[in-house]
């Protein structure tokens, strides 16, 4: 995850935006590695 963020600001990007379920593991990994929910965001989805 560092070299990610290092890539990032090093190329003038300077946030990430990353969409998971609460209830996989990456949810607690993102977490961990300072990422916040947006409360202002929603993400939707239809199962047709």
């Amino acid at each position: 995850m560092n070299a990610v963020e290092e890539y990032l600001m090093k190329n003038d990007i300077r946030a990430m935006f990353l969409l998971t379920g609460k209830s996989v593991p990456a949810y607690d990994f993102y977490k961990k590695h300072g990422f916040s929910e947006q409360e202002n965001s929603a993400a939707f989805a239809k199962r047709l």
